[in-house]
C-alpha cells in the first residue's frame, strides 16, 4: 500500500505553490505601492480557512522575505523560489509596468532554422478552449482591466472553495487563472536589468511548490540546515554579475538537492495500432478502439508519474512534464536510494499486465543548487542516460532473477 503525500512536505509545498499569488492582486491596484509579499498576506489570511489547521504557518512561510528565513521550513520555500527563478533570463527591452505586460507565448521563442519573429502573447484570460483565450496576438501589453477582471474570478471562485481546500485543487485554480500571468516583469529601470515575460506565474509557482517538497522531504543528515543557510546567503546574491561562477567554487552548491527522474513508455506504436488488424466482429469498431487505447496511454503514464509522487511521498505539483508517453518527475535527492527498487516494482507490474508487449525506460539524475543554472546541460545528461537505459530494458528484473 503507498502512503498518502507527507503532511510536512504538503505544507512546504502549499506555502511553495501560494507565495507569489500577491503579485496577481498586486497588478490590479498598488497605490501604496507595497511588495508583493503583502499582497500575499493579505490574500492568504483573507482566505486562511481554506489553508486547513496549519493556516498561519503556511502564510507566515509564503509571504517571509527571503533573508528572514532562518528555521529549515521557510529556508525549503525560499531557497525553492531563488532556485525556481533560476529559469529566468535578462536582456535589453522597452519598460513594461507590471500590471500592463503580457505574457510572451513560449512558441514564438523556439527557433529551428530560421531567424526569430517578434514575439507574440498570451492573453490574460482563465484558460479555457475559447479562441479569445487559447491563441497568442500581438498585443505587447493587457487591457486596462484584464487583471481586475480575473482577479475578481479568481477570488470568487476561491469564496465557493471547500475549506480546508485539497491542495490538488489549488494546484489546478492556479493553472486557470495564471497560466497567462508573467512571474517577472521588465519593469526595472536599468535596461539590462529587464526580465524577459516568457514564464508564466503558474509554472513559476508550481516548479517551487517541486523544489520546496523535496528538500522538505529530505532529513536533516542528508541535508543539514546549515546547507540550507549557506545556500540562502549564496543565492541571495544572485544579482551579481559573476554569481553562477562563484556558485560553482562553492561545495555546498554542489550537494544534491533533487533527483530528476524521466520515464518514457516504449512499444506504443506496436501496442496501439495491432488492433487495425482484423479480430473476428471487432475490426468494425477500429477507429473506436485506436480513441480508447490512445486515452489509455494518456491515463497509464500519468498514473506511473502519480505513482512516483506517491512513493517518494511527495505532491503531484512534482509532475513536471507528461504526455506523449514520457514523464518529468522531481524528487528528493534521496530517492536515489529507493528508485531502483520502484522501478522492479513497476517492471513486474507492466510485465504481469502487458507481457512485455509495454516497458517504461527510466533514467535518473540528482540536481544541485549549480545545475539549476545551467539546465541544458541538465537536459543533455538525462538524455543520455536515458537512451542508455533503453539498451537494458527490464535490466532491474533480470537481474533480480538472476
Amino acid at each position: 500500500m503507498v502512503k498518502r503525500v507527507a503532511s510536512e512536505s504538503e505544507k512546504v509545498a502549499l506555502s511553495g505553490l501560494l507565495h507569489d499569488v500577491g503579485k496577481f492582486s498586486q497588478r490590479v491596484g498598488n497605490e501604496q505601492r507595497w511588495r508583493h509579499e503583502a499582497f500575499t498576506e493579505a490574500f492568504l489570511h483573507a482566505f486562511s480557512e481554506k489553508l486547513g489547521e496549519e493556516a498561519e504557518r503556511i502564510i507566515a512561510m509564503a509571504a517571509l522575505p527571503h533573508k528572514q528565513a532562518t528555521d529549515r521550513e521557510s529556508l525549503c520555500v525560499k531557497l525553492a523560489d531563488w532556485l525556481a527563478s533560476a529559469e529566468r533570463r535578462r536582456e535589453v527591452q522597452p519598460q513594461i509596468a507590471p500590471e500592463r505586460a503580457a505574457l510572451i507565448a513560449i512558441q514564438s521563442q523556439v527557433q529551428l532554422n530560421k531567424p526569430l519573429h517578434s514575439p507574440v502573447y498570451v492573453p490574460l484570460h482563465p484558460f479555457t478552449l475559447s479562441e479569445d483565450a487559447f491563441f497568442p496576438t500581438e498585443q505587447s501589453q493587457v487591457g486596462v482591466d484584464d487583471y481586475s477582471r480575473a482577479w475578481d474570478e479568481f477570488a470568487e471562485r476561491v469564496r465557493s472553495l471547500p475549506a480546508p481546500t485539497p491542495f490538488r485543487v489549488w494546484l489546478t485554480l492556479l493553472q486557470v487563472y495564471t497560466h497567462a500571468i508573467p512571474s517577472a516583469t521588465p519593469w526595472e529601470r536599468e535596461p539590462e536589468k529587464r526580465t524577459v515575460p516568457d514564464i508564466s506565474l503558474f509554472h513559476h509557482a508550481r516548479l517551487t511548490a517541486a523544489i520546496a517538497s523535496c528538500l522538505a522531504a529530505t532529513s536533516e543528515s542528508d541535508l543539514p540546515t546549515d546547507d540550507l543557510l549557506q545556500l540562502r546567503d549564496l543565492l541571495s546574491r544572485f544579482d551579481e554579475p559573476d554569481f553562477v561562477e562563484q556558485l560553482k567554487q562553492e561545495a555546498v552548491a554542489q550537494k544534491p538537492l533533487c533527483l530528476l527522474v524521466r520515464g518514457d513508455v516504449a512499444g506504443i506504436q506496436s501496442w496501439l495500432y495491432r488492433i487495425a488488424r482484423a479480430e473476428g466482429e471487432e475490426h468494425r469498431r477500429t477507429a473506436k478502439r485506436l480513441r480508447g487505447r490512445s486515452f489509455y496511454l494518456v491515463l497509464l503514464t500519468q498514473a506511473i508519474a502519480e505513482w512516483l509522487c506517491r512513493k517518494a511521498q511527495v505532491p503531484p505539483c512534482n509532475i513536471i512534464f507528461c504526455g506523449g508517453g514520457v514523464f518529468d518527475v522531481l524528487l528528493p535527492a534521496s530517492a536515489e536510494r529507493q528508485i531502483k527498487e520502484w522501478r522492479k516494482e513497476l517492471d513486474d507490474w507492466l510485465l504481469s499486465e502487458f507481457h512485455g508487449d509495454l516497458q517504461v525506460n527510466m533514467a535518473w539524475v540528482s540536481l544541485s543548487a549549480t545545475d539549476f543554472y545551467d539546465f541544458g546541460s541538465v537536459s543533455q545528461r538525462i538524455t543520455a542516460e536515458l537512451e542508455l537505459s533503453k539498451t537494458k530494458a527490464l535490466a532491474g528484473r533480470l537481474d533480480s532473477d538472476s
